[in-house]
């Protein structure tokens, strides 16, 4: 638990450092974004049909995201490998599909929050956090390359980072 609130580590990449608050002042801004639209200013509607399908998804994503948190110990917001806790490759449930399961949940976040909050201009920031997310992804892969044991044969196996049969 201590590692997942953890917002930076003394061995976090420097690339981490400049990206990770980038994301977090991302995810304020379109917190921000959604209320105004949704409920302040009216900016954008979402038909009540589709804001049920939204709830749908967010209770799927709970789902979702607690097989993530149950397949990988060392899962945290952090990217650093954690020498003094074992780090290994996590290659079961979720991860046997995808490379960062996570990084998934957060665009599917943004999407099911959007639709059920009722900010159509909301979905925007999907491409934006996916940019984010896929640069991310990128440096943190060529970092566990070189740093974490058996990556490279897991990366040869599960050939998706986030978006089945896509990327």
């Amino acid at each position: 638990m201590q590692e997942r609130t953890q917002l930076a580590a003394p061995n976090q990449p420097g690339w981490d450092k400049i990206l990770f608050p980038i994301m977090e002042i991302f995810f304020i801004a379109w917190l921000i974004f959604i209320s105004l639209d949704a409920a302040r200013f009216h900016w954008s509607s979402v038909p009540l049909w589709l804001q049920v399908i939204g709830a749908l998804i967010l209770l799927y994503l709970f789902y979702f995201l607690f097989l993530t948190f149950s397949e990988n110990s060392y899962l945290s917001p952090v990217v650093r490998v954690q020498e003094e806790r074992g780090h290994m490759v996590a290659s079961t449930g979720l991860y046997h599909y995808v490379r960062h399961p996570m990084y998934m949940a957060i665009l599917v976040f943004i999407i099911g929050t959007s639709l059920m909050l009722g900010s159509r201009h909301g979905l925007f920031f999907v491409i934006l956090c996916m940019l984010l997310l896929a640069r991310r992804a990128v440096l943190e892969e060529q970092m566990l390359l070189k740093e974490l044991p058996g990556y490279a044969d897991y990366r040869a196996q599960v050939k998706y980072r986030f978006i089945p049969h896509a990327w």
